[in-house]
C-alpha cells in the first residue's frame, strides 16, 4: 500500500504558500500510484484539492475536516481513530500533536488540531508519522506506545 500524507500537490508558484520547487514526478503519477491519502490537518500548506480524485480514500483527523472535504466533493472519507482504523491489512492509529507552543504564540488555539498516524501491518515494521507538531508529551507518548505496545 502507498499513502500520501498531507496531499499538497500544487505546482511551483501556484499559491502564496509555495511550493518553491517543482515536484520530482507528475501529480498524475503520484495520484495513480497512491492507494490512499492522509490529511493530518486542513491548512493550505498541507492540503490542496488540485489534482486529487474525489473518490479515492482519504483519511482525516476529525468530523470538522470530514465535513470540509465533503463540501469539496470528496466521497471516500474516513475519520482516523486512536483505537485504530483498518485499511486492508494496515491499521492506522491517530495520534495527537501540538501545532505550536501556546506559551510562545497565544493565538495558537486558532491554529486548530493536528494529528499524526501510526501505521501497523502484521508483517512490516511499525511506522510513526508525527505530522505537523512540535515536541510535546503527545509525541513522546505516541513514540513510547509505538515502540512498546505495537
Amino acid at each position: 500500500m502507498k499513502f500520501v500524507t498531507d496531499p499538497w500537490l500544487s505546482l511551483k508558484g501556484d499559491n502564496l504558500f509555495g511550493p518553491t520547487v517543482e515536484l520530482p514526478i507528475s501529480i498524475e503519477e503520484i495520484v495513480s500510484n497512491t492507494d490512499a491519502f492522509i490529511l493530518t490537518h486542513k491548512h493550505p500548506d498541507h492540503f490542496s484539492e488540485y489534482g486529487l480524485p474525489k473518490d479515492k480514500p482519504i483519511f482525516v483527523q476529525n468530523v470538522k475536516d470530514e465535513k470540509a472535504l465533503k463540501k469539496l466533493g470528496f466521497t471516500h472519507i474516513q475519520i482516523l481513530s486512536e483505537e485504530g482504523t483498518r485499511f486492508g491489512d494496515i491499521i492506522l492509529f491517530k495520534t495527537k500533536g501540538v501545532h505550536i507552543k501556546p506559551k510562545l504564540f497565544p493565538f495558537s488555539v486558532l491554529i486548530g488540531e493536528v494529528c499524526g498516524v501510526v501505521f501497523k501491518h502484521p508483517t512490516e515494521k511499525t511506522v510513526y508519522f508525527a505530522g505537523d507538531t512540535v515536541w510535546c508529551s503527545d509525541v513522546k507518548n505516541a513514540m513510547i506506545y509505538t515502540t512498546l505496545i505495537l
